[in-house]
């Protein structure tokens, strides 16, 4: 008999995900399996899936906010999906600014002490003023 659930290979070549990737999101319950008689596997429509929760996973998105993509996609709520995603997409933008802010504070550390002959507002040594952090 023939069917239309595809194994990890299969789903893999389908949606160019790495079979041991694929088998992650599958250990945490993001891609279940179906039945189809005597035979278990994916249906087609999870390669869209991986790939979605693919992308988020290399954005750093939790497990929870991955299982919260699955679910909306696979139940066709993609007007809240979308919300999600771009609400998730904006305050993982915004960790990552301030992650550089303050690895740019800590780079160029305080403000070093007025030297002579030197105007209090020349750039740090080795600072130049169009790296971000550091005072003019």
């Amino acid at each position: 008999m023939t069917t239309a659930l595809l194994d990890l290979a299969e789903l893999s070549a389908r949606c160019g995900i790495p079979v041991a990737r694929l088998q992650g999101f599958a250990d945490a319950g993001l891609l279940p399996t179906a039945r189809d008689g005597d035979h278990l596997g994916y249906p087609p429509g999870e390669a869209s899936i991986a790939r979605t929760l693919a992308g988020a996973d290399d954005l750093g998105f939790d497990a929870d906010m991955l299982g919260a993509l699955a679910t909306g996609w696979r139940n066709s709520d993609y007007t809240t999906t979308r919300q999600h995603l771009a609400d998730a997409v904006t305050a993982r933008l915004e960790q990552v600014e301030a992650d550089i802010a303050e690895h740019n504070r800590q780079a160029v550390g305080p403000d070093p002490a007025p030297q002579p002959g030197r105007p209090r507002s020349a750039a740090a040594p080795g600072c130049p003023r169009t790296r971000p952090g550091c005072s003019p």
